[in-house]
């Protein structure tokens, strides 16, 4: 239940963001709260600023995955 309240939070503050700062085409923040690997690796690779959040997940290897991905 807690989680589950954090979360909606989360999504509430980048759509909030998203509507001040997006564009028709463009949102700043992309909040993607399902499993789908292969669409986590490529926006891994093609991200500006990873922010990972332990909250979930205490041993959370997406800042290592993250650094691994993207070379630029």
């Amino acid at each position: 239940a807690a989680y589950d309240r954090y979360a909606a939070e989360v999504i509430a503050e980048a759509k909030r963001v998203n509507d001040r700062f997006g564009t028709s085409g463009w949102e700043p923040i992309v909040v993607t709260p399902h499993d789908d690997t292969p669409r986590s690796m490529a926006a891994l690779a093609r991200a500006d600023v990873v922010v990972v959040n332990p909250i979930r997940d205490g041993l959370n290897l997406v800042a290592k995955e993250a650094a691994i991905v993207n070379r630029r």
